[in-house]
């Protein structure tokens, strides 16, 4: 299986550099530099996950746990849709970090949305959360003569590089969003469980009451022990014919944000 998909991949990958009307040979050429072994990292996963009170901990601790593991799965899913690419391209995901095989023309597209991610990042969380990406050109000859350790290291250096100039390129464009002071002028406090800055007033009455983002965890984490599946979808369109299928099959659902 591993094998058939790592093919895939590779043919996936060629299907956008070498042209249709190409001789074969130049699709055979190994010498060419025709991928990119890339690298994604969601960093400040620590903070995010930890930052809780001990008022229903376990279950926000569940919840944000996953919700981890969805949004790394989310970014994944969302730059191979962006780069026209099948999920076979996504080679491994777990732990915060994405790897992905992709054409070596897509470097800069590739930049630009890591970059646009990042930003919604820290928009959203106030910059406890972070994406960065590392990129390594990849041969079909490193491949044949088993030379991915020296790939993968160049890959990680990469991404060491990238982290340490984080904002770096879109700060420029968007100077106002970064630094700007963080959470609502007229909120003075701050969200009992995660300790952060009010953005947004609290969803009822009581000052005293979780954000809305640990409401959403918490809410996660008491759904996730009661849960038999998980169906990912983008859009209306797909959130309609996800409630059909669960009629359907007569199962009681709730959408997990």
């Amino acid at each position: 299986f591993d094998h058939l998909r790592t093919t895939a991949a590779l043919a996936a990958c060629l299907a956008h550099e070498v042209p249709r009307d190409a001789p074969a040979s130049l699709a055979r050429d190994r010498q060419a530099v025709r991928y990119l072994l890339v690298c994604g990292d969601l960093t400040g996963i620590q903070s995010f996950i930890y930052t809780i009170a001990s008022s229903g901990a376990s279950r926000t601790l569940r919840g944000r746990s996953f919700s981890v593991l969805l949004l790394a799965d989310a970014i994944a899913a969302h730059l191979l849709s962006q780069l026209g690419l099948p999920p076979c391209n996504l080679v491994y995901t777990g732990g915060g970090k994405i790897y992905l095989l992709v054409p070596a023309s897509a470097r800069e597209r590739l930049s630009a949305l890591a970059q646009e991610i990042d930003l919604h990042l820290l928009l959203r969380f106030g910059g406890v959360l972070g994406f960065a990406l590392g990129v390594a050109p990849l041969s079909g000859q490193a491949l044949v003569e088993k030379r991915m350790d020296a790939v993968w290291t160049a890959a990680h250096a990469d991404l060491l590089s990238s982290r340490r100039r984080r904002l770096a390129e879109v700060a420029l464009a968007h100077y106002d969003d970064i630094l700007a002071p963080y959470g609502h002028p007229e909120l003075r406090s701050t969200c009992p469980v995660c300790r952060r800055d009010r953005v947004v007033p609290p969803p009822s009455s009581d000052p005293e009451a979780p954000c809305r983002e640990c409401l959403e965890s918490q809410r996660l984490g008491e759904l996730l022990p009661h849960a038999a599946y998980l169906v990912r979808f983008s859009g209306e369109r797909h959130f309609e014919a996800a409630q059909r299928l669960a009629e359907r099959a007569g199962v009681a659902w709730k959408p997990a944000n």
